[in-house]
């Protein structure tokens, strides 16, 4: 399990660079994006979506990426808002 969580820590990390990379190409603050910001962004998502780190660590992976892209593209802003995994580590009672 350690390698597997080395492995996706790696991915991430070169993702968010991938993603910093695309963001400065984007001049302005535009809806879309581009197609490089969009690239990075799925990628990103798709790396984030594994399950080999735990959920409040993978959140603050986005949180990293949402600080990158939000001031550039807002659907990229706010498919990375939508795709966060919340309350996947609570344990709350039922009532």
């Amino acid at each position: 399990m350690t390698a597997k969580r080395v492995l996706q820590r790696k991915r991430l990390n070169a993702d968010l660079r991938r993603i910093g990379v695309a963001a400065a190409t984007v001049k302005g603050y535009t809806e879309n994006g581009n197609a490089a910001l969009n690239s990075a962004v799925d990628r990103f998502e798709l790396d984030v979506a594994g399950e080999a780190l735990p959920v409040h660590e993978r959140s603050r992976y986005i949180d990293r990426a949402a600080a990158l892209v939000g001031p550039r593209c807002y659907l990229c802003f706010q498919a990375l808002e939508a795709n966060r995994p919340i309350a996947a580590g609570a344990k709350l009672p039922c009532d």
